[in-house]
């Protein structure tokens, strides 16, 4: 026996397709219901417009030192930057808020209106909201320090050209103060209606402003639009830029970027675009010159507190030289006070360095790391303290990067933990320093002292003067050293320009319409309107555990299927097939009987039907096809030996007394006795009698193979209708008599698991000669429906005409032999 079990399923496209088509009309309705809510979500989606601006950004300018080689003593380049450090200070809260302040969009116009554009449509109650900016009939000018109602619709309904009419409805709204920049209260039921002049102040408790008519000679809209206007929370208004604004690179190496912005009007999101960038590069070199401005106000500091001792040794060396008349010194003299003066100078830069590293050291604990001057600014040749304190500042950008963002950022702990580390870091080395520097002065402290005293040998007058003399000079090249230190970083402040340029402004022909894409959404509902009855589909079918068409089965098993007995209504159980039907069963009953015929051509057959279960329409089957081999005048025999649920002798309307369980049990019945003979003279049938308390025991009995091989030597035809394989072992006893054994299977009833349970129980017991047949089949639901066009259920009004019934009268008193 072959496989009964197909071990490769293979997939029928074409049977699918065939399904889909069968279902157009579903496909068509989901389809137009795509269409219909597309159509609809267009017309009510507000429409969201993007545009962009490109910046470029000069890295290399924010790395180098100056752009200035003259001056490269000072280093104004705050710290080392990178293009994501940068990124997250344009992308930041403050930057945006103080934009929008600027712009004045603390008050939005809406214009609500119709979302259809055909008149009919108009009339529909339904509104959307637009964004207006500009070419506004009407303009709000409020007061700042008065509390403003927020996030409330103002309606305005245009009455004349002196009066309107102002509607106020509002449930637990804010009031919102714009000088102090925070909530002073909370308003709970507010429900106004009042009219009023242009330019009239209205002024209540919770709002103060006034409406000027900008266009006198513009038309309200009619009754079926309302203008409205908000006024805004500046921390939510800038938030929800934010939300809406992208900052990125235009390549991962490129230093230029892309600035791209969404909002309802596109002319809005343009004009704010080209403001945050200007307000950025503004920004910039506020920040750059920031810490030069601090070194300058360091270097004035110095320079007002030498300039007053200068002044002072110079006011006393000139009154001394008048006093006593000095002009020069001896030779001796002069080279010890040279030798002085060369120290003195040296320990007034020690003394410049220490106040240096003093205010170095109050900066940092008094947490004010981004005034932090350089040390080559002071000449001091420090090369780990000059890296330090240029991380620490580039770490500190970092973090006001981070703080002015409006979420939370998970680096920023750690940001502070290394600006801590710097700082103590920094800390050691400035303490270290000023313990060396004060080493150094003790070691010149002597050494002046022990010149001062060589020069004590000289005379009182000279020693006085030379002392004098001294101070003013020291003080003389402090201060000119100061003034040169000032010009050269007032010089390098002068040559700042920031690092950002504008590549490309946004325009307002660069727009682009992101949302409703009405095309792409017509396209997607087109997809949907095919995808999601296809997917109802397969995913119906996958999940349907039941034989639904002839590929079900042929996907389940490799053997035959011997035919289909159709589905019909028109007729009942027991009046299936007659000599003259024309309907679907009959013909295919007759198919099926053909195809046994051709399959074993020799009489004296033994046909047994089974089934997995119950209720699968065998019994019909077995009537019909008995039924049908009478048709061919072939002497034909119908045993019902499905002794557990006999059905035979009423559907046929037998009696019952005697049948298949008398004779199996030899309770006084004979073969001819159990035989009944029916209208059909090549028809006979043998009931199953009365039902049996062993059924199983009485089939595998001796008398079951004396009756079949009786019966065999008189009927040409003995179609047997035996109880469900799948259930009870009964028709696996007949199977060994048997010459050819049907399965019936019945579509959209007979489970998969049921028959392959049933086609491995075949298997395993190595029954030959078995065939499927499917029955109640609909070729509605399979490929073949093609097939069963040709044939209707009954014939048309031609086959009852008189010419009609007179020849059917005389056919059949000729096969009558009449």
């Amino acid at each position: 026996m072959s496989e009964h079990l197909d071990p490769n399923p293979k997939l029928d496209f074409k049977a699918i397709i065939l399904r889909f088509w069968r279902y157009r009309w579903f496909f068509m309705a989901i389809m137009v219901l795509c269409f219909i809510y597309t159509y609809f979500h267009n017309q009510f989606t507000q429409t969201i417009y993007q545009n962009s601006i490109q910046m470029s950004i000069d890295l290399q300018e924010r790395r180098s030192k100056s752009r200035n080689e003259r001056f490269q003593s000072i280093d104004f380049s705050y710290e080392s930057s990178n293009l994501e450090n940068e990124l997250g200070k344009m992308n930041s809260f403050p930057l945006v808020k103080s934009t929008l302040s600027e712009l004045d969009y603390q008050v939005s116009y809406h214009l609500m209106e119709p979302p259809f554009k055909v008149s009919p449509l108009q009339r529909s109650p339904y509104r959307v909201s637009r964004e207006l900016f500009e070419n506004l009939p009407f303009e709000v000018n409020f007061y700042r320090s008065h509390d403003q109602l927020i996030n409330t619709r103002f309606f305005i309904f245009f009455l004349s050209e002196s009066r309107f009419s102002l509607h106020i409805k509002a449930n637990k709204a804010k009031a919102f103060n714009y000088i102090d920049d925070e909530i002073k209260n909370q308003v709970g039921t507010l429900n106004i209606r009042d009219t009023f002049k242009y330019g009239e102040v209205i002024d209540t408790d919770h709002y103060k402003f006034y409406v000027n008519l900008k266009a006198p000679s513009y038309k309200p809209p009619d009754n079926r639009g309302a203008f409205y206007f908000t006024f805004h929370h500046m921390d939510s208004l800038a938030l929800n830029y934010l939300n809406r604004l992208t900052i990125e690179p235009t390549s991962p190496t490129s230093s230029l970027i892309n600035i791209t912005l969404t909002g309802p009007h596109y002319k809005k999101i343009t004009e704010f675009l080209n403001a945050l960038a200007q307000a950025y590069i503004k920004r910039d070199l506020q920040d750059k010159n920031r810490q030069a401005r601090s070194t300058i106000d360091f270097i004035e500091n110095q320079i007002a507190d030498v300039a007053t001792a200068l002044s002072y040794t110079g006011n006393t060396l000139e009154r001394f030289r008048s006093e006593h008349r000095i002009i020069d010194l001896d030779f001796q003299g002069q080279n010890i006070y040279e030798r002085l003066n060369d120290l003195e100078s040296e320990k007034a830069s020690m003394i410049i360095q220490k106040k240096y590293y003093e205010e170095i050291r109050n900066y940092i604990q008094n947490n004010k790391v981004s005034e932090l001057v350089a040390p080559s600014s002071m000449n001091i040749n420090d090369p780990n303290l000059n890296m330090l304190i240029s991380r620490v500042t580039e770490l500190n950008s970092e973090r006001k990067a981070v703080a002015r963002r409006s979420r939370k950022n998970l680096f920023e702990e750690n940001l502070n933990e290394r600006i801590e580390n710097l700082k103590k870091t920094i800390l050691e080395n400035v303490n270290t320093n000023l313990k060396n520097i004060d080493i150094s002065l003790d070691d010149m402290d002597y050494r002046i002292e022990k010149l001062s005293g060589e020069l004590s040998a000289l005379p009182a007058k000279e020693l006085r003067y030379q002392a004098i003399k001294r101070k003013f000079e020291l003080n003389d090249e402090i201060y000119t050293y100061l003034l040169t230190k000032r010009a050269e970083a007032q010089i390098a402040q002068a040559s700042n320009f920031p690092a950002y340029e504008i590549v490309d402004p946004a325009r307002n022909l660069d727009y682009e319409i992101i949302s409703p894409r009405t095309k792409l959404n017509y396209i997607l509902a087109l997809l949907a309107g095919i995808f999601l009855p296809a997917s109802f589909i397969l995913v119906r079918d996958f999940l349907n555990t039941k034989i639904r068409s002839t590929s079900d089965v042929e996907n389940l098993t490799n053997l035959p299927i011997m035919g289909n007995i159709a589905h019909t209504r028109k007729i009942s159980q027991e009046n299936g097939m007659t000599k003259f039907s024309n309907h679907l069963i009959s013909e295919s009953i007759r198919i099926l009987r053909t195809e046994i015929q051709m399959l074993n051509g020799q009489l004296n057959q033994i046909i047994l039907i089974t089934s997995s279960r119950s209720n699968e329409g065998k019994t019909f089957s077995a009537i019909n096809l008995a039924r049908s081999f009478s048709l061919l005048n072939k002497k034909t025999l119908l045993v019902g030996s499905d002794l557990r649920k006999p059905k035979l002798a009423k559907l046929l309307n037998l009696p019952d007394e005697k049948g298949m369980s008398t004779f199996l049990a030899g309770v006084h019945s004979t073969i001819e006795e159990i035989i009944h003979y029916t209208d059909n003279p090549y028809l006979d049938v043998i009931p199953e009698g009365p039902l049996p308390p062993y059924p199983t025991e009485l089939i595998a009995s001796s008398n079951t193979r004396s009756l079949l091989e009786y019966v065999r030597s008189i009927y040409e035809y003995i179609v047997i209708d035996t109880s469900p394989i799948g259930i009870v072992p009964d028709s696996k006893l007949l199977m060994k008599f048997s010459d050819i054994n049907l399965l019936m299977v019945r579509q959209s009833k007979t489970k998969k698991i049921e028959l392959i349970n049933t086609l491995k129980n075949l298997k395993k017991h190595k029954v030959n000669n078995f065939h499927i047949v499917l029955n109640d089949y609909s070729p509605k639901n399979d490929q073949f429906d093609y097939l069963y066009k040709y044939y209707s259920d009954q014939p048309k009004n031609k086959a009852h005409s008189p010419v009609s019934r007179t020849f059917m009268q005389h056919l059949h008193q000729q096969l009558n032999g009449q």
